[in-house]
């Protein structure tokens, strides 16, 4: 059994098990976004990313993974010759360059709320601005990636009898550059950012203040920590295969499982360290918990920390 392989069923066991999570996450955010706990700009970027994650989950898996399932496996191939493995590639592409720019808002969030205050970006990201901007990730995603779609003689090969991408020479040099400015670009202002952030929190002498922004920080922060040890991984990969091809192959390999965290950590995170969706979880089936929960942040108009 190959690595792929292995990568590709659990990419799709975590999609099993975290689709659901992800979407009571997003149902929590969403039913509650009257209660000022939830207004904040963090969770206008946790819903955004939130429905692009589980929209790009169910594309990977059709595009992605099908190829490498028996019952798929021969339509696949007989498409090779057609414009589905440039499509497939390029929408990869698109994205894993969109998660990213979605990690990496998140991290500037908590770095510019941490600097600015709530209320400032409460005013720019729970307006249109919010929209605007997630358009705007969308679309500078797509024109990074349309070298990747417009390259035409991108096909599929057989690999150990696994259905592969085939990326001629001329064409995998531009793909790799362009993955390793966006994504190492990405993650070095991410991790500067991160840098800040901590800076910022430790000289913070407003106790409360601080152990909100911790608990909120460090939601924000466990995409990160897999897109960082992903850029850092793939460039180890990429130094010790001197045949390019070979390095390509291995990184396509690991990919799933980094898709995998990069896709579902988030909701986890939440649900482990954020009390007040976990609160919200357990009294789903409960509208008389719910309504007394939402009484108690009325009356008291005190934010509970998360």
């Amino acid at each position: 059994m190959s690595l792929m392989f292995v990568g590709v069923c659990f990419f799709l066991g975590a999609t099993l098990i975290s689709v659901p999570v992800y979407s009571a996450v997003l149902y929590v955010i969403a039913t509650h976004r009257r209660l000022r706990i939830f207004r904040s700009s963090f969770y206008a970027l946790t819903l955004s990313n939130g429905v692009f994650d589980l929209t790009s989950a169910i594309l990977f898996v059709a595009l992605e993974c099908f190829p490498h399932l028996t019952f798929a496996n021969e339509m696949f191939w007989n498409n090779r010759s057609t414009y589905l493995p440039t499509f497939s590639l390029g929408l990869t592409f698109m994205l894993l360059f969109i998660r990213i720019f979605g990690i990496a808002s998140l991290v500037l969030e908590r770095t510019a709320e941490a600097f600015y205050g709530e209320s400032v970006l409460e005013q720019l990201l729970n307006r249109p601005m919010c929209c605007l901007s997630t358009i705007f990730r969308w679309m500078v995603s797509l024109v990074l990636a349309w070298p990747v779609f417009i390259q035409m003689d991108i096909s599929y090969e057989k690999v150990d009898g696994e259905t592969m991408t085939f990326i001629p020479d001329h064409d995998i040099q531009v793909d790799v550059l362009l993955a390793a400015i966006v994504v190492c670009s990405c993650t070095l202002v991410c991790t500067l950012s991160c840098l800040f952030l901590v800076l910022r929190l430790v000289t913070n002498a407003q106790a409360v203040t601080k152990h909100s922004q911790y608990h909120l920080t460090l939601q924000s922060l466990g995409s990160y920590v897999v897109l960082l040890a992903m850029t850092i991984h793939f460039s180890v990969i990429y130094l010790q295969n001197p045949k390019l091809d070979t390095a390509i192959r291995q990184m396509a390999a690991w990919f799933f499982f980094y898709n995998a965290f990069l896709t579902y950590i988030h909701p986890w995170i939440l649900l482990l360290f954020n009390g007040e969706i976990r609160r919200r979880l357990t009294s789903l089936g409960s509208p008389s918990a719910t309504s007394k929960c939402d009484q108690l942040v009325h009356i008291t108009r005190i934010p509970i920390s998360i």
